[in-house]
């Protein structure tokens, strides 16, 4: 053995064992890796499927038998090829074509991932389709432009079948509210009870410019102004003939109270009667052509109606009936009573004969109750008592002063324009306090010198 050799006591007469084999197996795959839903058909070979055996085969010589040792074997040396798993299933849509190509399990060796779906329409169409949100959306806004150039948007208002113009549309705004609208605003301006119309109110749906539009209020006053009515006014009837012609009835209510209260001074009215004369308000109709020529002032319908007026009066001549005591009673004068019968004012006036009298007497005569309440006192009665054992030199001694009594009476009494006429009625009497009598004593004793 040469020197410069080292050895090992230990190794030393052991044969050295042969290399381990080695197995050229590719460690990686050495083209590129693709993704699994690419199919790599180039390496790809069409699969043949082999015949089932026939007979009874044994286990070992089964046609997974080789697949599983090829498996194991990769297995062992750390080559075998992880399985890709399955993929789930894809829900089959209508603008997708259906799955196509093998479908293959986990156990296969060669996996095909699934194709990519195909869309239903074209690629140069569904580009377009896709968009389909924002052309919903510029169709609707289109629609609606539409919809707002051909729509009704104004009330076209109609008088008697001629047009008075255009309102925008109110819905909270009826046909029959504006009519009484406008019929209420002339009422108010004439200042009637009522105003009867001729003509009707139509609305019809029409399309307008918006400098042709005119508000509510505007088209209430236009039509109002517009149509040819009669008013209902309240007229004076005395006696039977019309005297006075007034708007309303209020006026007409105003007139009688104000005539009224000329004969009305005391506070103590019980009760106010109607006027002794026909006085009636009437509801007449009367045309707007001629309502200012009809109607009457209120003022000046007063001052009428409170003007006395001259009357002639036929009385009968009854005894001790004089020219001068008729005048007096009459308020007239000597000479007009003759002057009216053509006689004398010293002639002799004979019993039943008739004498005509000119009287000045008020147009309208008020009739009212009065009611009145007073005291009325009871004088006390005095009763006197002689004494014989006092002097009647002296003066009387009062004894019991006593009181007068009280009665509480109301009477009803009847005026016409203030004058009172017939006895007042007694209504009511009753005695509040007695009277008591007044007693005082009298001495009856002449003195001894006067009786001497």
């Amino acid at each position: 053995m040469p020197k410069d050799k080292q050895t090992n006591s230990e190794n030393e007469g052991l044969q050295q064992l042969p290399k381990p084999i080695q197995l050229n197996l590719p460690s990686s795959r050495s083209k590129p890796a693709r993704r699994l839903h690419e199919p790599d058909i180039k390496n790809q070979a069409p699969r043949q499927e082999k015949p089932p055996p026939r007979g009874n085969v044994p286990k070992s010589h089964s046609a997974t038998s080789g697949k599983r040792y090829f498996d194991s074997a990769q297995k062992a040396y750390g080559q075998r090829r992880q399985r890709t798993p399955k993929a789930p299933k894809q829900k089959r849509r209508w603008w997708y074509h259906p799955q196509t190509g093998p479908i293959l399990g986990q156990g296969d060796r060669l996996y095909t991932p699934p194709q990519p779906k195909q869309p239903f329409f074209p690629p140069h169409i569904w580009r377009v389709v896709r968009l389909w949100p924002l052309m919903i959306i510029g169709l609707a806004i289109v629609v609606m432009g539409m919809i707002n150039v051909f729509s009704y948007n104004a009330w076209a208002v109609y008088l008697g079948g001629e047009l008075i113009g255009h309102m925008s549309i109110n819905r909270e705004i009826e046909q029959e509210s504006i009519h009484y609208d406008a019929v209420r605003h002339r009422r108010d301006i004439l200042g009637a009870d009522e105003v009867l119309v001729n003509e009707t109110v139509e609305i019809r749906t029409v399309r307008a410019g918006r400098r042709e539009l005119t508000t509510s209020h505007d088209m209430i006053r236009l039509i109002s102004q517009n149509f040819t009515y009669r008013i209902m006014a309240s007229a004076i009837y005395l006696e039977g003939e019309r005297v006075a012609t007034l708007r309303n009835e209020a006026e007409a209510i105003h007139v009688k109270n104000e005539v009224m209260a000329r004969f009305i001074n005391d506070d103590t009215i019980l009760e106010l009667s109607a006027f002794e004369e026909d006085f009636q308000i009437r509801r007449i109709e009367i045309n707007a052509d001629n309502m200012n020529e009809n109607m009457d002032n209120p003022n000046e319908v007063i001052h009428f109606l409170e003007r006395p007026i001259q009357d002639i009066h036929n009385h009968v001549i009854r005894s001790g009936d004089t020219q001068g005591a008729l005048a007096a009673y009459f308020n007239t004068t000597v000479n007009m009573i003759g002057y009216l019968n053509d006689i004398a004012s010293d002639a002799i006036l004979t019993v039943g004969n008739i004498l005509r009298i000119e009287i000045t007497r008020p147009r309208l005569t008020v009739r009212t109750v009065d009611e009145i309440e007073f005291i009325e006192r009871i004088p006390r009665e005095i009763e006197t008592i002689n004494n014989p054992d006092k002097l009647s030199t002296l003066p009387y001694e009062v004894i019991n002063e006593g009181r007068d009594g009280e009665i509480r009476v109301i009477q009803r009494i009847t005026r016409l324009n203030g004058v009172q006429v017939g006895v007042p009625e007694e209504t009511y009497r009753r005695e509040l306090t007695t009277a008591v009598t007044r007693v005082i004593e009298v001495g009856t004793l002449e003195s001894a010198i006067q009786t001497r």
